[in-house]
């Protein structure tokens, strides 16, 4: 019998590791943790049982990640969703991830900072909405992509 208390969290990913290291860092403090590589059984397991919080990919194989976000956020019971990235995306990028229901953005191959994140949503006792303090932000100043010196973003 599962504990009715428990955070439950859906992780999507096309990663296998990032998939068992985040289930296993996450059941060890607690929480009711499944997981998926497939945008389309991730929203059947949305469907079907209720979330406290989607972790998510920015990349999964059967699904573009906009057409994924926009189909949980037409959900009756919707999660918190974070996105997990592989690079910093462009702040066009970010806004859109946002604009989709995405409230907080983390580097899925750091660890820590995923879980500083989960924690963050799940604190009090109740499920509290990421701050935006953990969305990316570009460390070259506002056409950089903090990485790439001759990355141009588009502005629009």
């Amino acid at each position: 019998m599962k504990n009715a208390n428990k955070k439950r969290v859906l992780v999507v990913d096309n990663d296998e590791q990032v998939l068992v290291a985040l289930r296993s860092s996450f059941e060890d403090v607690g929480l009711d943790t499944q997981t998926t590589w497939s945008g389309r059984d991730a929203l059947l397991a949305l469907e079907s049982g209720r979330f406290d919080l989607l972790l998510t990919g920015d990349y999964l194989p059967d699904l573009h990640v906009t057409e994924f976000l926009s189909r949980v956020g037409r959900l009756p019971d919707q999660p918190v969703v974070v996105l997990m990235h592989n690079a910093v995306p462009r702040p066009s990028v970010a806004r859109r991830y946002e604009a989709l229901g995405a409230y907080a953005m983390v580097d899925k191959h750091d660890q820590a900072a995923v879980c500083r994140t989960v924690a963050a949503c799940c604190s009090g006792g109740n499920l509290e909405r990421a701050t935006k303090s953990n969305w990316p932000a570009p460390a070259g100043g506002p056409r950089s992509n903090g990485h790439d010196p001759s990355y141009q973003e588009d502005t629009k």
